[in-house]
């Protein structure tokens, strides 16, 4: 009887052992893809942390050259006017090379944060913050301001923590104030301030909040701005426009 049963019960007790070993080998393959996914992304990130030890570096490095090259040549032991010429040549370049190295390091984090998982079937046809950045940055230059901020307002909707997001929303302004859209652009240019306050283009987004201002003939709350451009972004570009710009209005 005992013999009986186990031989009518012996096929669905290998079926269940099949379904086992079945389940176990699919576990094993997600895990598998798991890892070579965390092992991409760590490298990534390694890349990353390299990338800004050599921009860190380099800073350093760039500030004590200039800085005894200027003190020499404050003290007349540099030559002539021809080596502060160097001196200033060198830091353009310099501060070329950091900035570079500053942009492939925000990318490569968005390449970090937006990674696709390993056999995501949409991974092939993703968009990235990049292309998308890049498109609307191309209707922008081709005058196309109205695509230019559906563009720029589409990343900030789909990656709205990519690197390229304070860009995006600066350049929303920007679009809007050469439309003649100064409401527009004065509320844009404010929320990179709100949103970023440690993004690159807030210095640029300040200084134009004071353009608007000029615009719309609201010239005290002008003066105001570029005064505070100055106070808060010494040594910029934007701190030189203002300087211009507060002289014009005098």
């Amino acid at each position: 009887m005992l013999h009986s049963w186990s031989e009518a019960r012996r096929p669905a007790l290998v079926g269940v052992l099949c379904l086992g070993l079945v389940a176990c080998g699919c576990y094993g393959k997600r895990l598998s893809a798991v890892e070579v996914r965390t092992a991409r992304i760590e490298e990534r990130v390694a890349e990353v942390d390299r990338m800004n030890r050599e921009m860190t570096t380099t800073l350093d490095a760039l500030q004590k050259l200039v800085g005894a090259e200027v003190e020499e040549a404050r003290a007349g032991r540099a030559g002539n006017a021809q080596r502060l010429e160097e001196i200033q040549t060198l830091l353009q370049v310099l501060a070329t090379r950091v900035d570079e190295s500053g942009e492939r390091y925000r990318e490569l984090k968005d390449v970090v944060r937006y990674a696709p998982a390993p056999g995501d079937s949409a991974a092939k046809g993703a968009v990235t913050p990049r292309a998308l950045y890049d498109a609307a940055y191309q209707d922008l230059t081709r005058g196309n301001h109205g695509l230019a901020i559906l563009g720029f307002q589409e990343v900030l909707t789909k990656f709205p923590q990519s690197e390229l997001a304070d860009n995006a929303q600066y350049w929303i302004g920007e679009c809007y104030y050469s439309l003649g859209k100064y409401d527009d652009a004065e509320r844009e240019f404010k929320l990179v301030a709100a949103r970023y306050p440690d993004g690159n283009k807030l210095s640029a987004a300040m200084y134009k909040l004071g353009m608007v201002y000029v615009a719309v003939k609201r010239l005290p709350e002008a003066r105001s701005q570029f005064k505070r451009v100055i106070q808060q972004y010494p040594g910029t570009h934007e701190a030189d426009l203002s300087q211009e710009r507060l002289r014009s209005l005098e």
